[in-house]
């Protein structure tokens, strides 16, 4: 089956699974194709699973059959949810549904950290050619912007910022630098540094997380399902560079001693390397 037609298809099935209706005219809209085109995936898509869909003549459209059984795509939830908070941000516009079949929902918003387009260009060209940039930082330990030349060699995310992973060259380190802080670029040059040596990027760290000690078990049950937890242990895998953010992130950067379980669910079984 050639791709487009497959893609049409996984269109159809995801209005049936998550909105309960498509027509040809969703089809022609979403891929700027003919009606006779959209007909024929329809047709398709009848024939292959003739217990899915149902025409209903008075809204002029198919509806999804109460035995309704996905046989192009694996439903999704992760993705379903995800759209819709990057649907709420503004980052995407369109995955497929119709606003009348959504949900009434909302999200918790988050600041858009600002990355200048031509800083983060420079900072991807020079991972991509190995280079050093002259750049004017401002750092939280310093009151004024700081000129020093860094090595970028990799991008991170830390659940609410992007940082360049480099070398310093003023501090002799591999350090991370808030893409956000980086107020200009004024050169290149050569890099010199070995990114294989930097030791906290490539040792990475299994991190065996459980239910707060304190909970009842009814409640810790409660946390292993909703984590996704399996035999009692949420195994998460990260770099070291990355630890800190993470911790921070789940909230397991506090001792589960002083904090009370109905306000910290999860806490640090233990943090294995990996070699």
């Amino acid at each position: 089956m050639r791709w487009g037609i497959r893609h049409r298809l996984e269109f159809i099935e995801f209005r049936l699974y998550w909105g309960g209706t498509v027509n040809r005219s969703d089809l022609m809209e979403r891929f700027d194709i003919s009606i006779n085109q959209a007909s024929g995936d329809l047709t398709r898509y009848q024939s292959m699973a003739p217990g899915n869909i149902r025409y209903d003549k008075s809204a002029k459209c198919y509806r999804a059959a109460p035995g309704f059984q996905p046989v192009v795509l694996t439903p999704d939830s992760d993705r379903y949810l995800a759209w819709l908070r990057l649907d709420a941000e503004g980052i995407v516009a369109d995955a497929g549904i119709s606003p009348a079949d959504l949900p009434p929902f909302s999200t918790v918003p988050t600041p858009r950290r600002a990355v200048p387009p031509d800083i983060l260009r420079a900072i991807v060209t020079a991972i991509q050619r190995r280079q050093a940039l002259a750049v004017r930082y401002q750092s939280m330990t310093a009151a004024a912007p700081t000129d020093r030349w860094i090595e970028p060699h990799a991008l991170a995310f830390d659940g609410f910022r992007w940082h360049a992973r480099s070398w310093c060259r003023r501090d002799k380190v591999f350090k991370d630098f808030v893409l956000g802080r980086i107020l200009s670029v004024s050169g290149q040059d050569p890099a010199e540094s070995d990114p294989a040596q930097d030791a906290q990027w490539h040792q990475l760290i299994l991190l065996e997380i459980v239910p707060h000690r304190r909970l009842s078990l009814p409640q810790r049950a409660a946390i292993e399902r909703d984590y996704g937890m399996v035999d009692g242990y949420l195994r998460l895998t990260v770099r070291e560079a990355l630890l800190y953010y993470a911790e921070r992130r789940l909230g397991l950067d506090i001792d589960p001693d002083h904090r009370s379980p109905e306000k910290q669910h999860i806490e640090i079984h233990q943090r294995i390397r990996l070699s």
